[in-house]
């Protein structure tokens, strides 16, 4: 017999971001939620015409539904956009060059311990590795 596999379909939609009124949902809650602390404490400290303080979210709001038109990772890309401008700015402190590098040097743990894994580390996962694929290929065998 031959070795069928169902194959299930992939969705383009899956990868999609949930997004409220064109605007991913972090972003639009962040917008939200910060308009409604600046009417507050307008609303606290200037009376009721302080509350039109919180307006200022709705051109905000717009911006972002404007740029996440056409793509909803469009924001990803505007944020590290805006990053490369912050560190170009800087530049002049460290001898006037810039590097993008996909490595982040200090920040993860990861970045160390990725170089003790060769040797003995190394033949240890191969060795399970190796004990954990025999039952499926005896699965696969009948």
């Amino acid at each position: 017999m031959e070795d069928e596999r169902t194959l299930y379909p992939s969705f383009g939609g899956m990868n999609r971001i949930a997004m409220i009124g064109g605007v991913p949902l972090f972003p639009a809650l962040i917008v939200a939620c910060s308009s409604l602390m600046s009417s507050m404490f307008g609303g606290f400290v200037l009376g009721p015409g302080g509350l039109l303080i919180g307006t200022a979210g709705v051109p905000v709001f717009l911006f972002l539904r404007h740029v996440c038109e056409t793509d909803d990772q469009a924001l990803r890309l505007f944020w590290l956009e805006f990053l490369c401008w912050l560190e170009r700015r800087i530049v002049s402190v460290f001898g006037k060059t810039h590097t993008l590098a996909p490595i982040r040097y200090g920040r993860s743990l990861e970045v160390y311990t990725r170089s003790f894994s060769h040797g003995k580390d190394l033949e240890r996962f191969d060795a399970l590795r190796e004990r954990l694929l025999v039952p499926m290929e005896d699965d696969c065998d009948e």
